[in-house]
């Protein structure tokens, strides 16, 4: 009877888990799709001068977004998370950090405008790409209290609206033939908007929100946030500092070939971010409450990541050369191999994310800090070194390099308390999965993406559902977040 109880308990919680994931997931995706068919349009209307704009302006001024944010998203959902009763008073206080920080950022933006000298469309597009994404950390901070209370269905819808409108508008605008900087004005425009309708939702759900805070206690969040902004800082270190090197050492026409590449890359690590933030609270909380749990949740985790990462890196792998061609057109061939080689980032991605999530839980964040540091200085210093002699291979070989090591160094500081992951056993069987659908469209030479998408994930899955453990334990957890989404629906 406990055996059966405890594995209820367990299916219970995973299915909370993929519940919450699938809001946050749909949220993303759909809103994300629209944004890359955003940027898909403007790769082919202004070409790689005009893609290699936009892409430097998000590249430097995503590093004012981290300082308008400063680590309060993370910090606040771990805060919140455990100690439910004072969740209204903990955001508030945040808040109004959030506000005095993002007039610092403006302040910053328009100052590193004025430095660096760029063209009158480049300075435009750079001022209002650098508005929209501190204005976008106020919203993601408005997403946090939904994360924290596992209201995720809100977060997704905001994501989804904000992301996906201002998408669709700035087509609109393109379509019209506005400017490359008459399109972007559409983003900071509906952000705000978006922040004004997510704080009636919030107030009208969790209370009126109360700006103010003492200065002990803004001290206070500062110094604990501090090692969560160095983290994201860190973070984005290694994912922008290509884009930047490439766009200062050999032009914005390089850089946007290079963030073709990447921007498919980008589209999809939103499973592993979300897959991390939607476990977070559930991990915060069971730390406090049962660390034997903890640890079945880490190892489960990382088999979801293994069975998921693996066929997603091979299918980018698959299908590079016929999507770049197909979305991007022939302009971007050059693409092409470099989004083959960027591919293995997302197996690593999926599991540094999960894997870094319980360095957080475990009130060890400095430790994730420490070890993403260590990351993102080898990705500078290789960057560094390999753009000069091999271009934009050269960066691609770093990205990989400080994705693979950043794991490594997050494995290591968890061995103590999880040991070696046990994900041997789900490797062997997304292994199995991914030769099956790999080889025969290699030898067979399908290029056609409605055939090679539908067909892959079909042989895919056909082969996981072959393996009884599979079918025992993760399509038990979907098979229970369905339940659950059907009696919520009834």
């Amino acid at each position: 009877m406990e055996i059966g109880e405890d594995r209820e308990q367990h299916q219970t919680v995973a299915g909370r888990i993929l519940r919450n994931f699938g809001f946050l997931t749909v949220g993303k995706l759909l809103g994300d799709v629209l944004t890359f068919l955003m940027f898909v349009t403007l790769s082919r209307v202004y070409g790689q001068e005009g893609i290699g704009e936009y892409s430097f302006a998000m590249a430097l001024t995503s590093f004012l977004m981290i300082l308008a944010d400063y680590g309060f998203t993370d910090l606040s959902i771990k805060h919140m998370s455990r100690y439910r009763e004072r969740m209204l008073e903990y955001y508030s206080e945040v808040l109004t950090l959030r506000i005095f920080l993002v007039l610092i950022a403006m302040l910053v933006l328009y100052a590193v405008a004025e430095l660096l000298v760029l063209s009158e469309r480049a300075w435009q597009v750079l001022i209002l790409v650098g508005v929209f994404q501190i204005l976008f950390s106020v919203l993601e901070g408005v997403g946090s209290i939904f994360i924290a209370s596992e209201k995720m269905f809100f977060k997704g819808v905001i994501e989804f609206s904000a992301k996906g409108l201002s998408a669709l508008i700035c087509i609109l605008v393109v379509s019209l033939k506005g400017g490359l900087a008459e399109s972007l004005v559409v983003l900071p425009v509906l952000t705000v908007l978006h922040i004004i309708v997510a704080h009636i939702i919030l107030s009208a759900r969790f209370g009126r929100i109360k700006i103010g805070l003492t200065y002990h206690r803004a001290r206070e969040i500062l110094r604990e946030s501090t090692s969560y902004a160095s983290f994201v800082f860190l973070s984005q270190l290694a994912t922008r500092i290509d884009v930047v090197l490439i766009g200062f050492m050999m032009g914005a026409a390089a850089a946007g070939v290079y963030n073709v590449a990447y921007r498919v890359i980008f589209l999809l690590l939103f499973l592993p971010y979300f897959g991390a933030m939607s476990i977070l609270p559930l991990a915060s909380r069971l730390f406090k409450d049962s660390k034997f749990d903890l640890e079945i949740l880490y190892h489960n985790s990382l088999n979801l990541a293994v069975l998921v990462g693996m066929p997603i890196a091979f299918g980018v792998w698959l299908i590079a050369p016929e999507f770049i061609t197909t979305v991007f057109g022939n302009e971007f061939e050059s693409s092409a191999g470099l989004l083959r080689m960027l591919a293995v980032i997302l197996l690593f991605s999926c599991l540094n994310s999960l894997i870094g999530v319980f360095l957080t839980a475990s009130d060890r964040q400095q430790v994730r800090t420490r070890c993403q540091w260590i990351s993102a200085l080898v990705n500078m210093v290789a960057n560094l070194a390999l753009i000069p002699l091999l271009g934009l291979t050269g960066a691609a070989f770093a990205a990989i390099l400080s994705e693979v090591l950043l794991t490594a160094l997050l494995v290591t500081n968890l061995y103590g308390d999880f040991g070696v992951p046990r994900i041997g056993y789900r490797a062997i069987v997304a292994i199995t999965g991914v030769l099956a659908f790999c080889v025969p469209m290699e030898l067979l030479k399908v290029h056609e993406l409605y055939i090679l998408i539908p067909v892959s994930i079909l042989v895919y899955v056909g082969v996981l559902l072959l393996f009884r453990d599979i079918r025992h334990v993760e399509g038990t957890m979907l098979l229970t977040m369905v339940r659950k989404a059907n009696k919520q629906l009834a």
